[in-house]
């Protein structure tokens, strides 16, 4: 009885020089050159490579059953594979990676625009501050008569923004620095710095008011009703040496001109106005007199085109 041949690596039965793989019934097309330096362990062929010799095998009405058959169990095997390595779940990872890359580029415009509202409104955070520590010393934003005018608009927005910025720096009223109020360092400071704010808001607010009652020809009493504010707020600051300072009330000065001027400047217009339609009445009038021989000279008239 002959002794059946064990699957496996066996020599090329037509003496070819490499193995022949021998699936235990009958010699497949899968070959491995013999064990040497180059490939020391032979690899053992999956069953595609066993059946590439099967799949070359010509079609007949007499074993097409049985190569449905053998098609229908490698599609399964297959289908096996894909379900054991989770290959079937490929197009839902790409899908889910499209979906999340669409998210992490919407999230980052989103970031964008975010910081973008965080910027505008840390500025209007920071210029609410600035409204809010100048009108606590009563200096606010209202109308100049000057801030229409094309003469005087541009000076009146240097000066007025140097007042504020002398708010700012500390610079608009200064007082002493070392007062104790009841033995003690922190209340005196607290007492100077509630003076000072106290006594800056007083002198704004007269300030604006002389602007705003400023006319034309009247500076000189507009400008000694704020030079008195000034000096009643050094004499009840004298205990801690509080005073506005010279810089800053010279800025005030210069704004309360300003307002002068501009009423200055529109009298003028207006009394040049006067004196034009005065000049063109006496002219009229000496026109329409009759000269020495009764005759009554016209004024001219444009003529029609």
């Amino acid at each position: 009885m002959t002794t059946p041949i064990p699957p496996g690596w066996h020599p090329d039965p037509q003496g070819q020089p490499h193995l022949r793989w021998w699936d235990g019934s009958r010699w497949t097309s899968a070959t491995q050159p013999f064990a040497g330096a180059e490939n020391p362990v032979p690899r053992t062929p999956t069953s595609g490579t066993t059946d590439i010799a099967q799949a070359q095998r010509p079609l007949s009405v007499f074993n097409a059953k049985k190569r449905a058959q053998e098609l229908q169990s490698e599609v399964d095997r297959l289908q096996h594979l894909v379900d054991r390595m989770g290959l079937a779940g490929v197009a839902a990872l790409d899908a889910e990676s499209t979906r999340l890359t669409a998210d992490v580029t919407r999230l980052r415009q989103e970031k964008v625009e975010l910081d973008q509202q965080i910027t505008a409104a840390r500025g209007a955070l920071v210029e609410a501050q600035g409204q809010q520590e100048l009108q606590s010393v009563g200096l606010y934003r209202y109308h100049h008569p000057a801030e229409t005018s094309v003469q005087f608009k541009d000076e009146l927005l240097r000066v007025q923004s140097a007042i504020k910025q002398a708010v700012k720096d500390k610079t608009a009223i200064t007082a002493t620095t070392n007062f104790t109020f009841n033995n003690s360092a922190a209340q005196g400071r607290k007492f100077v710095s509630d003076m000072s704010r106290i006594m800056l808001r007083a002198y704004n607010a007269e300030a604006e008011n002389c602007v705003k009652t400023v006319k034309a020809g009247n500076l000189p009493v507009a400008s000694q009703r704020l030079f008195k504010a000034a000096d009643q707020i050094s004499k009840q600051g004298q205990m801690i040496s509080l005073r506005v300072t010279d810089h800053y009330h010279r800025l005030r000065l210069t704004e309360l001109e300003l307002a002068a001027d501009f009423h200055m400047k529109v009298q003028e217009e207006k009394e040049a106005e006067r004196d034009r339609f005065d000049c063109r009445v006496r002219t009229h009038r000496i026109r329409s007199a009759p000269d020495s021989a009764g005759t009554v000279r016209r004024p001219c008239v444009a003529r029609r085109q």
